[in-house]
């Protein structure tokens, strides 16, 4: 960790409270850091706790939103944890674009979602599977059955 940031990893996950004063600078010193921190601790992921943040503008949503896209170039999956109802209100209110950002109701539930990432040891969903699997013996339908070989045992018998 960076000495004196205040930022804490926690299972690879660098956590990091928001600034609560609504100041540009603030956010700003914070994107450094925080990058600076996700790139020294080979963080996989980082959640930014905005529990503190009672207010917000687009510009420091904009640098928010950019700290994400940021750690996500460095390879960190960034989750922010707890809103405040009406930051989420003036965030709509100002037709901000939140689409592409996650958010969890609190640091648990930022965490549970992280926890809910497949590692990289796990095979992707559309992958084929492994020989021997139900599923990979059953071929798709219309396929003509396969031809028995020499080593079946039911060869030849009708």
């Amino acid at each position: 960790m960076t000495a004196n940031s205040g930022n804490r990893v926690l299972e690879g996950v660098l956590v990091v409270n928001a600034p609560d004063d609504c100041e540009d600078q603030a956010f700003a010193a914070m994107r450094r850091r925080v990058l600076a921190d996700v790139h020294t601790q080979a963080a996989r992921a980082l959640v930014i706790d905005m529990s503190r943040v009672e207010m917000l503008d687009s510009t420091l949503f904009s640098i928010l939103s950019e700290t994400a896209r940021m750690a996500g170039l460095l390879g960190a999956r960034t989750v922010f944890a707890g809103f405040q109802p009406g930051v989420v209100s003036a965030l709509i209110d100002l037709d901000v674009a939140c689409s592409d950002i996650e958010s969890a109701l609190n640091l648990e539930d930022a965490f549970e979602l992280l926890r809910a990432l497949p590692t990289e040891s796990d095979p992707p969903e559309d992958s084929p599977q492994a020989p021997g699997d139900a599923e990979a013996e059953t071929p798709p339908e219309g396929t003509p059955p396969p031809l028995p070989s020499a080593m079946d045992p039911g060869r030849g018998r009708d």
